[in-house]
Order: C-alpha cells, then structure tokens, then sequence
C-alpha cells in the first residue's frame, strides 16, 4: 500500500527519542561554551581593572603590618581572576567545542531523516523504509558511541509525527526554518552591534586617556583600554556572530526561493518526482547551513568517524 496515502506515520518513536537526545546534548554543551565564554570575558576584565588599581595604590601604603595586605588585595585578587579567566577560556576552546559540533551533526542527521520518512520521499518511499530510518539511526549510534548523551526535557511537547503533504512540508518545516533562521540572525545583530558599541566607547576612552595622559597618571589605564577592547573583540569572534548572521540569512533566503518556485509552478502533492525533489533540496538547503560545523570538526579529528553532512539538517538542535 502507498504509504503516502496513510493518515499518520508509525514506527518514528525510536528516530525521535534519538534526535531530541542528541538536540539535548547538543544544546548543553553549547550552553556550556557561552557560559565559560562569558565568564572569561567578565573575570579578564575584572582583573584588569583590579590589576591596575593595586599597581596604583600599592606603592601607598604601608609596607608591614595588616594595612600592607589591604593595599595589596587588589592585585592579588587579580591575579586570581585573570587565573579563572584562563581557566574558563580553555574549558571553552577545549574538546568540548568539538562534542557540540558532533552532537549537532548527529540530532540533524537524524531529524532531516524523519522528516524524510514522514514525507514518504526517496529512500523512505519502499516497504522496507523502517529499516532504512533504523540502519541510519543506528549508524549515527555508533558514530557517537564515545561521547555521554544528556537526556532530554521530559517535559517537552509531543512532537507532530503525522504523514507530510508537500504541502503540510512546506509549512511546518520550510516556513519554520525561514522565521527560525531570521530571528537567530536578528538576535545575533544585536549581540554584535552591542559588544560593538562597547568597544567604541573603549576606543573614545582611550583616545581622551591619551590626551591627558601627559599630565596626569592615567597612563597605565591606556594599557587596561586596550585589554578590555581586546578581550571584547576577542569574545565577539568566537560567538562567531558574523559568520552566523551570513550563513542563517543565506540559508533562509535560499529555502524563500526554493518555496516561492515551487508555489508558482502550481504543481500538487500528485506531482511526486517534482514533489520529490523539491523536499530533498531543501533539505540539502538545510544541510548546508550544519555542513560548515561538521567541515570544522572534521578538521580537528581527521581520524574519527562523524555522520554525512549530507544527511544534516538545520541549526535547530541549538535552540
């Protein structure tokens, strides 16, 4: 019997829990990387500033006794704060940055999969498609077999599972990854635009330091700017904002007009290979967008194993 012709889709259960639990480990070693990449910054700065002002006061104050200590406390604490700002930065630039990108790859692959089967779409057209999806799946597990899963939200809403139209496709898959992919590059403009603004009023100060820098001691806060104006620049760079903002708009306007050249061709579901074809290439769209991460990993693991970047789906799992 056609499949295409059934009103649900069974035996997905299995594929699902597999992308929600790669989406959830995923999405935990990202939050882990912003959440060390922010607190470098912030403990940089911080000790920075607390290096200069010991610098500043230290030669003050007492040279025994208790007040000695006082005086010396900003410079010792910062030395243990710019110790902490090394150790975050590391734990962000470590391995963990590379697990995120696999456990990316891995949710994606497995998810652009489903939507296939729940379209009914080649090589999920055949009576045997079940064992495809689980072949894949189980490719995918073995790929990963090294790296500890997260289990995902319990609470999370039950997913739509039912057959896909190309209609139904190009609404719930297609126009979501547009508006996903425009809001993500609009949130990330505004990251990038406000570390922007704060480092051309790091630059301002700078400059006026500079001015009076000949007649007063504010010399060794010129030194501190540019610290700070570094390890801002430094920060913007790895959140990558920039190459996310090209990659995700690129992205939905390619999927705008893959959508709007099958709308005007007046084609129907009937239509099966222009049907066909036009879902695989959105997901090759899709793919596209994830391939950039895997190419990165690849890079820094020639010798592991990872899944098709072909088979990759969109950035959804870092929601």
């Amino acid at each position: 019997m056609d499949t295409r012709t059934q009103s649900s889709v069974t035996g997905l259960s299995g594929a699902w829990s597999a992308y929600r639990t790669w989406a959830a480990t995923a999405r935990y070693h990202k939050d882990a990387i912003d959440f060390c990449n922010r607190w470098g910054l912030w403990l940089a700065v911080a000790g920075a500033v607390l290096a200069t002002i010991g610098d500043q006061i230290a030669p003050h104050g007492p040279q025994e006794g208790a007040g000695m200590y006082l005086y010396r406390a900003p410079g010792m604490l910062a030395a243990a704060l710019i110790a902490l700002a090394a150790y975050f930065s590391a734990q962000a630039l470590g391995d963990r940055d590379k697990i995120w990108i696999r456990c990316r790859a891995a949710a994606e692959s497995i998810k652009a999969s489903i939507y296939l089967y729940r379209a009914s779409v080649p090589p999920f057209d055949t009576p045997n498609r079940a064992a495809e999806l689980g072949q894949r799946v189980e490719k995918t597990l073995q790929d990963m077999k090294d790296i500890e899963i997260r289990p995902p939200d319990a609470n999370e809403t039950k997913p739509d599972l039912e057959r896909l139209t190309v209609e139904k496709y190009v609404d719930d898959r297609v126009v979501e990854q547009i508006n996903w992919y425009r809001k993500r590059a609009r949130e990330f403009q505004a990251e990038s635009d406000r570390y922007a603004r704060i480092v051309r009023i790091f630059g301002g100060i700078s400059a006026a330091l500079g001015i009076v820098a000949a007649v007063t001691g504010v010399a060794a806060w010129i030194a501190v700017i540019a610290t700070l104006t570094t390890a801002f620049t430094a920060y913007v760079k790895n959140q990558r904002y920039q190459t996310l903002i090209g990659t995700y708009l690129a992205t939905a306007t390619r999927l705008e007009l893959l959508k709007d050249q099958w709308l005007d061709s007046g084609k129907t579901d009937a239509d099966k290979a222009d049907r066909d074809s036009l879902i695989q290439r959105c997901e090759e769209t899709m793919a596209l967008e994830n391939s950039a991460w895997v190419a990165q990993w690849k890079d820094q693991q020639p010798q592991s194993g990872t899944v098709d970047p072909a088979k990759a789906g969109n950035g959804e799992a870092t929601k």
